[in-house]
């Protein structure tokens, strides 16, 4: 009698990470931020003078750096404001200042922990917030290789109501 060989079990590798429908993430936004923004399409490139001020550095489990979320000072000021329920004018002194203070960086942080569902596009990746990285601070070399190259970004106009308006993007790994 022949040995028949077992067919060994396909591997399953999920499709890549792909980039969020904003637009359909509103909730998600809405849920953290206490209100619903206001989002536009901004383009497949970066407008001409965005800045990161701000970077959320997400990764899957085995360590890998799989996506970054940035916004420009504005909405890292703004939404920093929305989750710390602190009025505009703080918004606007931090805009002059050209940084986030330690208070409304940890806010921010906060904001970017809990939009982990506005990255995580499938449920075959398990994404964290590993660090925010901080313009100001000085952006790491992988984190600039990234904003310099993604394998897929977008980005949207994200406005606060009281707070103003600015970029949000999404960069892929």
């Amino acid at each position: 009698r022949a040995q028949r060989r077992r067919r060994s079990e396909p591997q399953l590798t999920p499709a890549p990470l792909g980039l969020p429908d904003l637009h359909k993430r509103r909730e998600t936004l809405e849920m953290v931020l206490g209100q619903a923004p206001d989002l536009t399409d901004a383009g497949w490139s970066p407008p001409a003078g965005a800045l990161p001020a701000a970077v959320g550095c997400y990764r899957d489990d085995d360590g890998k750096l799989a996506a970054l979320v940035w916004t420009d000072l504005t909405v890292a000021a703004g939404l920093a404001a929305a989750m710390a329920m602190l009025p505009r004018q703080r918004v606007v002194e931090v805009c002059d200042e050209g940084d986030l203070p330690p208070d409304m960086r940890e806010s921010l942080g906060e904001v970017f922990n809990i939009a982990v569902a506005v990255v995580a596009t499938s449920d075959a990746f398990h994404l964290r917030l590993a660090d925010v990285e901080w313009l100001a601070d000085g952006l790491s070399d992988e984190v600039c290789d990234v904003l310099e190259q993604p394998r897929a970004a977008l980005f949207a106009r994200l406005g606060l109501e009281d707070f103003g308006a600015g970029l949000l993007s999404v960069a892929l790994v």
